[in-house]
């Protein structure tokens, strides 16, 4: 299973499922709660094809999935989730997919 996770990884691929996904970011922003006040969230720093890029990956999409949806290279769309990354100072797709995931709530809320 690791092993299939880390070339689903290196091919650009989800390295977990969505419904593992859904249940790791479940899980963090129960455990870790941070507040959230008025003004933008942290997405708010990306480009605007940057922030879509990063609520798909909060959906769980591959790069190639996300690129056919926004009409992009799959080049592209690692570009666009590496500069994502650097911005917002994370390491990988599960921590965009996290504060993805928690700023489209906050913004519903």
């Amino acid at each position: 299973m690791i092993v299939s996770a880390v070339v689903a990884a290196g091919n650009g691929e989800p390295a977990l499922s969505v419904d593992v996904l859904r249940q790791l970011v479940d899980h963090v922003r129960d455990t870790d709660v941070a507040p959230v006040g008025p003004g933008p969230g942290p997405l708010a720093t990306l480009t605007d094809r940057e922030q879509e890029v990063a609520l798909a990956v909060a959906e769980g999409l591959s790069n190639s999935e996300i690129a056919e949806r926004l009409y992009l290279s799959v080049g592209s769309v690692k570009a666009d989730v590496s500069s994502a990354l650097t911005r917002l100072g994370l390491h990988n797709r599960v921590q965009l997919a996290i504060v993805a995931h928690e700023s489209r709530g906050a913004r519903r809320g």
